[in-house]
């Protein structure tokens, strides 16, 4: 007679597995971080620090252009001009101050007090400064926040420096056949090629149309009613602090000695 064979016996109680280790806090690396600072120099820098993110909130956007990366060989914003001529480009000299990369802090513009040179801490910290020009323009692009917020049509500052506006007064001049150019409403792609040498506020300028900013049917075409387009107030926008504004942020943020007028860190935080 055949037997069936027997099935192995349960255990009488299984084993229980031993509970998750609760998870530990990293501890920070010996010397590299505090929770706390002494003395007056740490209100200082703190002070600066404020009074310079109040400063960059209460000044208008720059265009940036980021940089073309895999096969893209360029990267191009579509722009609308808002000031009425060339004649009303707004020019200062202006120092650059650009933390390492990798840092993530943003590059810091001041405006010269002294556009002829010399009389401006900035001058004599010895960082020298370079010529630049502003005009106003509606950027068309869509952009999207650290909140994840998008944005588009903002009004924002185009700065040239003196061999782009050399480009864009050809381009703006052909493009109005031998008239003496009417800039407000002018369309163009501001395009930057592809390498090291590019400019982040564009290489080339192709032009697209002229709008008739009063016109609503031009005004919706690229989605601006209700939009200020109003040029930037310049003097309010690009007005240098004054001298012993302009030491104190040389004594607390770092560039005391001029700083660094190269462009290190541009790719990383829009103008």
């Amino acid at each position: 007679m055949a037997f069936k064979k027997a099935a192995p016996a349960k255990k009488a109680a299984e084993k229980k597995s031993a509970p998750e280790k609760p998870a530990t806090r990293k501890a920070a690396p010996s010397g590299k971080s505090s929770w706390f600072s002494r003395g007056i120099g740490a209100t200082e820098k703190e002070t600066a620090r404020q009074a310079d993110v109040r400063e960059a909130l209460s000044r208008s956007r720059r265009l940036f252009i980021p940089p073309a990366t895999g096969q893209k060989k360029e990267v191009t914003k579509r722009v609308i001009y808002l000031d009425e001529s060339l004649d009303d480009m707004f020019n200062v000299k202006e120092h650059g101050y650009f933390y390492k990369k990798g840092s993530g802090k943003p590059p810091v513009f001041k405006t010269c007090l002294d556009q002829e040179g010399g009389e401006c801490p900035h001058d004599e910290g010895g960082n020298k400064g370079s010529f630049t020009s502003f005009l106003s323009i509606i950027n068309t692009s869509s952009w999207t926040d650290k909140n994840n917020k998008e944005h588009s049509n903002n009004k924002e500052l185009h700065p040239f420096k003196v061999d782009q506006f050399a480009l864009f007064r050809r381009a703006v001049e052909k493009a109005s056949k031998g008239k003496k150019a009417k800039l407000r409403g002018m369309v163009f792609d501001v395009v930057r090629l592809q390498g090291d040498k590019s400019h982040p506020t564009g290489d080339t300028f192709e032009y697209v149309e002229t709008l008739d900013l009063r016109n609503p049917k031009d005004l919706a075409k690229y989605n601006l009613k209700g939009v200020d387009l109003k040029p930037i107030d310049y003097m309010t926008d690009l007005a240098p602090q004054d001298w012993e504004a302009a030491e104190a942020w040389l004594k607390t943020s770092g560039f005391g000695g001029g700083g660094s007028g190269k462009k290190e860190q541009e790719e990383e935080v829009p103008y």
